[in-house]
């Protein structure tokens, strides 16, 4: 399938938005690394066009922090082989080269009541894995339905696309992963009219603590996988507060398009905590799965400026911090976005001097 566009919302000033287009990559987010499968959403129609087509997805592990140390993973993906299956088994599920050992176990057993799975475990990386990495990439096949062709069903099958047993690993110890994201693909019927199906499919933010009083950019990505074009309302909310709400905004009828709503969230007025980013885009007539219009993006701590690791003191730990990123830019290995205290990609005196000024306060 061809890659995503991406329409983005660029803010003149905060709240205001302007289109453009570009090719649609993950972004790196700061924070857990958590695995994603890309594309995370995908459609088809019950004609012999589509049935028996093959289709890749990418497995990758996101946000992984050069720091950690990751020397492997393991997880299990199911999927309904009724649906989707991977022909060929083992062959057809495509290891990446960082990985020098790896296994992988393809299990289908075509019972539309007992879920399929393909095991996967990596480790040994030819080098140290940072920022979002690729772990294998699966071919699937779009399976013939019952009754088709040539007479189509009036129903809507689908397959998600779901993780567990995730398990990520530094030597031999266990490190934390966040939420996994869930895909699907639907295959819907050629007599049944068009899927109308709106989704969140990403909320991004580069900090896992700001200052009280700064300002942290917010990208939601939405996506339009019906035939026809839809208005949507999308809101953006911390905890339960609504950060902003974008209305009104048309989504082209083609899923080789995606939008993403870049806002600005001023922390002046917010007490200091934790704080989840969701997003949610408003359902469309017509639309049954309405499971992926909400999404938890993440959490961000608001602290004290100058408290870069969210232990609610400035301390020396914070200053050091600063110190041994000095001079770094967005793109080096020593650059830390939540040492980029005033967010302008560079770490320097003017981050620095944020902690030295607050040094000692607490909450």
């Amino acid at each position: 399938m061809p890659k995503k566009k991406l329409i983005e919302l660029v803010p003149i000033v905060t709240f205001s938005w302007i289109m453009v287009s570009t090719l649609y990559i993950p972004p790196v987010v700061a924070g857990t690394p958590f695995l994603g499968i890309y594309p995370l959403h995908s459609f088809f129609d019950e004609s012999t066009v589509w049935l028996g087509h093959a289709f890749n997805e990418d497995i990758v592990i996101n946000d992984v922090d050069e720091a950690l140390g990751l020397t492997g993973a393991s997880f299990t993906l199911t999927y309904n082989a009724t649906v989707i299956g991977i022909v060929g088994g083992n062959a057809n599920v495509t290891m990446d080269l960082l990985w020098t050992t790896f296994a992988v176990t393809v299990s289908e057993n075509l019972d539309p009541a007992t879920l399929d799975t393909v095991n996967i475990s990596v480790s040994d990386p030819a080098s140290n894995p940072s920022g979002n990495v690729h772990v294998a990439t699966i071919r699937f096949t779009v399976m013939t339905q019952a009754g088709n062709p040539p007479t189509p069903s009036s129903d809507v099958d689908y397959s998600f696309l779901e993780f567990s047993n995730v398990f990520l690993y530094h030597d031999a110890s266990e490190v934390p992963a966040g939420t996994s994201l869930l895909g699907f693909v639907i295959v819907e019927p050629v007599l049944g009219g068009p899927i109308f199906e709106v989704s969140v499919v990403e909320v991004a933010f580069s900090k896992t603590v700001i200052g009280q009083g700064y300002c942290l950019l917010i990208n939601t990505t939405v996506a339009n996988f019906g035939a026809f074009a839809a208005t949507v309302n999308i809101t953006v909310s911390a905890n339960d507060t609504v950060l902003e709400i974008a209305m009104g905004i048309t989504l082209p009828g083609c899923q080789d398009y995606e939008a993403c709503f870049i806002m600005i969230w001023n922390t002046t007025d917010f007490a200091r905590g934790n704080y989840t980013i969701n997003a949610e885009v408003s359902e469309i007539p017509g639309e049954v799965f309405t499971w992926d219009n909400f999404l938890v993006g993440g959490s961000i701590c608001i602290s004290i400026p100058g408290d870069v690791d969210a232990d609610k003191i400035v301390d020396l730990k914070d200053v050091y911090a600063v110190c041994k990123a000095y001079g770094s830019l967005i793109g080096d290995s020593r650059y830390n976005p939540d040492l980029d205290i005033n967010d302008d990609g560079r770490i320097d005196l003017k981050d620095y001097c944020v902690p030295t000024t607050n040094f000692g306060k607490g909450w």
